[in-house]
């Protein structure tokens, strides 16, 4: 009796241990968020993420720390936001993103269609498909419209407060998010203004 328990042990473990296996190899980790909808996935396991590594959803557009013109003059007027709104959303948004799928296993639908820096691709983190939470989280926007109104007010309201501004290392001094000066550093930093260290200067 003991010895069949034993080997029914075995099998069970063996059993456990090759669906483990399968999960883990048709699954990637998401090692960087570049934005909330352009993510650095590991599809080749080497644990760094190459040129052709960076996936992007398809159809939908969110807000980021980096907001370019035709973003900000394509969404401003829709949604009578100023750059630093959008700004203050996208440091809400990465957050948000980085908090859901930084270092988590996703399954990816690669898609034939690309852009000039990315794949686009279906990505899906515990069973559920990523562009779908991202757009009822209140920062994605489809077909020109950010669903539920009622986050997007919540997230707007909250990222008003938090009075972000741009923090240069190297040069220990602080600008306002619409100064031209502040992202020009490489080790810029986007912070709420309660959040800057001791010292440093305007």
């Amino acid at each position: 009796m003991k010895q069949f328990l034993t080997i029914l042990l075995i099998f069970v473990l063996f059993g456990l241990f090759a669906v483990y296996i399968n999960i883990t190899t048709k699954t990637n980790t998401v090692l960087q968020v570049v934005s909330p909808a352009k993510l650095g996935i590991d599809v080749n396991k080497n644990k760094v993420v190459d040129k052709n590594e960076y996936f992007c959803l398809e159809n939908l557009d969110t807000f980021s720390l980096d907001i370019n013109d035709e973003f900000y003059e394509k969404y401003s007027k829709v949604f009578h936001l100023t750059r630093e709104d959008m700004i203050s959303l996208g440091f809400l948004a990465q957050d948000w993103a980085v908090k859901t799928v930084q270092n988590k296993n996703v399954s990816l639908k690669i898609s034939k269609k690309a852009t000039s820096d990315c794949k686009l691709a279906k990505i899906t983190v515990n069973g559920t498909d990523y562009r779908a939470i991202l757009a009822n989280t209140g920062f994605g926007i489809v077909d020109n419209k950010i669903r539920p109104s009622k986050k997007f007010k919540q997230n707007l309201k909250f990222a008003r407060r938090l009075h972000l501004v741009i923090l240069n290392h190297r040069s220990n001094k602080y600008h306002t998010l619409d100064c031209p000066y502040g992202k020009l550093a490489r080790d810029a930093v986007i912070m709420p203004e309660k959040q800057l260290p001791e010292g440093v200067m305007t």
